[in-house]
């Protein structure tokens, strides 16, 4: 994947999934992360986080969409990358954390981590999703199962 080559050329590590200590009280597994870490660690310190995304699945609608977003948001993570299977193929937006929150309505027309995160790229079914400024890259939906 396209991906893992950024981020192997970036002295950065794709991982999928990996547990990511967001607070003293709180570890999270998000479905992908990218990190600054290099190999596999129990759980590694937020503060080492690029980007985390999320699936969702019918099951975590509210966590992936409000609760996850949020403790990322609070944590400083910088991007956030939402995605979620449709009968027409997957679609993703990619989130930039803001610098104050704002109103901002997610794809599925709900607030997303208070409005901290800002959507910066979306790709709708059978299309691609450009991940601008840090990855420079295009991924192509239609590869994702």
């Amino acid at each position: 994947m396209e991906l893992d080559r950024v981020a192997d050329r970036s002295g950065w590590e794709v991982f999928s999934p990996l547990r990511v200590r967001v607070n003293s009280r709180t570890d999270r597994e998000p479905d992908l992360a990218i990190t600054t870490i290099r190999g596999r660690h129990e759980a590694v310190p937020v503060t080492e986080v690029l980007l985390v995304g999320e699936l969702i699945s019918k099951g975590s609608v509210v966590a992936d969409t409000r609760e996850k977003p949020a403790e990322y948001a609070d944590a400083g993570v910088e991007w956030f990358l939402l995605a979620s299977e449709t009968p027409a193929g997957w679609t993703a937006t990619l989130y930039q954390l803001g610098v104050e929150p704002h109103e901002q309505v997610d794809a599925w027309g709900g607030p997303i981590a208070d409005g901290r995160y800002v959507p910066v790229s979306h790709g709708q079914p059978a299309g691609q999703l450009v991940l601008p400024d840090l990855f420079g890259i295009t991924i192509d939906l239609r590869t994702l199962s």
